[in-house]
């Protein structure tokens, strides 16, 4: 995170921003684990890195371009579809870190999320955990709690120097989107995924009700099911709208899109004569929907799987 933040703020600088003018604008998202010190730490580490990094690298000056402010997911994969009444224990202390962590917005996972989308049930207790966690314990009320217990100090400076040593892997290959590009990020994210399996595998890694303390217990059947109908209803809307639509006003904002994604691809930043954002709105009030806008985007930036970089 702190290495693609750095090249973020070297392509807001190249174009023409100063630090100050485009960090206070950043914010974060983060998944939150199972591991509740680590996540936790997970989350003052890179408060510390990012406002040391901006100061000391960018020159910033404004308290709030050295802010972090996150939105944490409590981490989907980290739910079983064995028993999954008991994501809802997970959820909640994911969700009770990231409070004691600081962030600024949060998203609860359904423990039904690894069969379907949730249940209306399901999606309310989710809300649920949020709201107890924010009206009942207090927490609120008290700004990083765990500072100055000696196992928190001691795991986020551990955090701290291990990513610093991974950011300065980065940097060395060109900065984020070069090791990207290269697949040298995943090949580390597979090899991490593949030690975490592996773990799971053997039992050295817990995962209650997956590997231990099995019940033998029938899938839920209660679960949310998408109406036919529906997809249906959303292809018949969108021909309407292409057939209803100012077609003029339409090409007109496809155009201008196109070239702002052009100049983008090819980093002319002068180009841009505004940004790419203000000429997807302009497309967009020209009813050109989000799958043409997509289109664009995809011819003009080359996109295509990690696995093709």
């Amino acid at each position: 995170m702190l290495a693609y933040g750095i090249d973020l703020v070297r392509a807001c600088i190249a174009s023409g921003l100063t630090a100050d003018q485009a960090l206070p604008r950043f914010g974060f998202q983060f998944a939150q684990g199972n591991d509740f010190f680590e996540e936790i730490c997970k989350i003052r580490a890179m408060r510390q890195m990012w406002a040391t990094t901006m100061k000391e690298r960018f020159g910033a000056e404004d308290p709030r371009s050295m802010h972090v402010r996150i939105h944490t997911h409590t981490s989907g994969v980290s739910l079983t579809a064995q028993q999954p009444l008991v994501n809802l224990i997970r959820t909640t202390l994911h969700a009770f870190g990231a409070a004691l962590s600081g962030v600024q917005a949060m998203e609860v996972s359904a423990y039904d999320e690894g069969f379907a989308l949730p249940t209306e049930e399901a999606a309310t207790l989710a809300l649920r955990i949020q709201q107890v966690i924010q009206e009942e314990t207090n927490i609120t009320s008290v700004s990083d709690s765990l500072a100055g217990s000696y196992y928190v100090e001691s795991l986020t400076n551990q955090l701290v120097e291990a990513a610093l040593v991974l950011v300065e892997e980065i940097e060395a290959q060109g900065g984020y989107i070069a090791a990207q590009e290269s697949g040298w990020q995943r090949r580390r994210v597979e090899a991490s995924a593949e030690r975490w399996r592996d773990l799971i595998d053997s039992g050295e890694r817990t995962v209650v009700g997956l590997n231990k303390y099995q019940t033998d217990e029938p899938p839920p059947t209660d679960l949310f099911k998408i109406d036919p109908q529906v997809e249906q209803t959303a292809i018949e809307r969108v021909e309407e709208l292409k057939a209803s639509r100012d077609n003029d006003a339409w090409e007109k904002g496809m155009q201008s899109f196109a070239e702002a994604a052009e100049a983008l691809a090819t980093k002319d930043f002068a180009a841009l004569d505004g940004s790419l954002i203000e000429a997807a709105i302009d497309a967009a009030r020209a009813d050109a929907t989000t799958g043409e806008m997509m289109g664009v985007l995809k011819s003009a930036l080359g996109w295509r799987p990690p696995h093709e970089y």
